[in-house]
């Protein structure tokens, strides 16, 4: 397992929910043709109006990796019992790429991630973004 040496931090706030890794491509299919995947126009409207949400973390070294932490808050126990079939860790890679794109770098940068749902009225995504390194042995 690795062990990282946590350098600057940043947390934030966006007031909505990622769309789900599941809603992320409309696929394009044409007669004689291969499957084309394009982003949707939900994950596109997401990632526009969420990047005035995430701060900006200037990488301290040329060698850098980052942890990012999500809290995603969602109704998902409902009162008559049933269970709303959300995945909080199918939000990730959304967020994943919002977050790297604002900060200029490739989402691959993203070492670790870690994902927690929590019953809530109010739909949001609260944040944490490290930069790591590999702790020296």
């Amino acid at each position: 397992m690795t062990e990282w040496v946590v350098g600057e931090t940043v947390r934030f706030t966006i007031p909505s929910l990622p769309p789900s890794k599941n809603q992320l491509h409309s696929i394009i299919r044409t007669t004689n043709r291969p499957l084309e995947f394009k982003r949707s126009t939900k994950y596109e409207k997401w990632l526009s109006e969420s990047m005035i949400y995430i701060p900006t973390l200037a990488p301290k070294q040329d060698s850098y990796c980052f942890m990012l932490t999500a809290d995603f808050y969602y109704p998902f126990n409902h009162p008559n019992g049933r269970h709303q079939r959300l995945d909080c860790h199918n939000f990730l890679e959304a967020l994943c790429d919002a977050v790297a794109r604002k900060n200029g770098f490739d989402d691959s940068y993203i070492k670790e991630t870690h994902a927690t749902a929590h019953d809530s009225q109010e739909e949001k995504v609260e944040c944490e973004l490290a930069q790591i390194r590999v702790k020296d042995a």
